[in-house]
């Protein structure tokens, strides 16, 4: 996906509203996840490859997450998605129906393997009952942002 350069979609994007869905245990909608997040770092202006590691991050992040809640508990359950762009990061927030939701040490995990293999800052906890992943574009010095 192009980097967005119209002005007006990225002063909307920067005010972070929010895209929201609801998903289904299916492996074959986590995709639509990853499409809905590279949407929303593609209208904050973030570049191609933050757009690519967005869509990996959500994916996983869903993936993980009815992992997390297991069993025929996560059959049932369904995930609450949010995902909110500005500048320079991207939010997603996941909050479960019908089950428990991630342990602290199951976010943790995402966050490590994401780590190694994307070209942003991830930073992830369970915030109100929700696992919640930022993920931050590195400067091209190398920094992170």
């Amino acid at each position: 996906m192009p980097k967005n350069t119209d002005p007006a979609q990225t002063a909307h994007a920067a005010r972070g509203t929010p895209v929201k869905c609801t998903l289904h245990n299916d492996p074959r909608l986590f995709a639509g996840a990853g499409v809905i997040a590279a949407y929303v770092a593609q209208r904050a202006g973030l570049s191609e490859k933050m757009q690519e590691d967005v869509s990996t991050a959500a994916i996983e992040a869903c993936r993980e997450t009815f992992l997390a809640i297991g069993g025929a508990l996560a059959a049932s359950s369904v995930l609450e998605l949010g995902v909110t762009g500005s500048s320079n990061r991207v939010e997603i927030t996941i909050g479960t129906s019908g089950g428990a939701p991630p342990s602290v040490k199951s976010a943790e995990q995402v966050c490590k393997r994401l780590e190694g293999v994307l070209a942003a800052r991830v930073h992830c906890e369970i915030r109100e009952g929700r696992f919640s992943m930022s993920l931050a574009e590195l400067t091209g010095t190398g920094a992170k942002a």
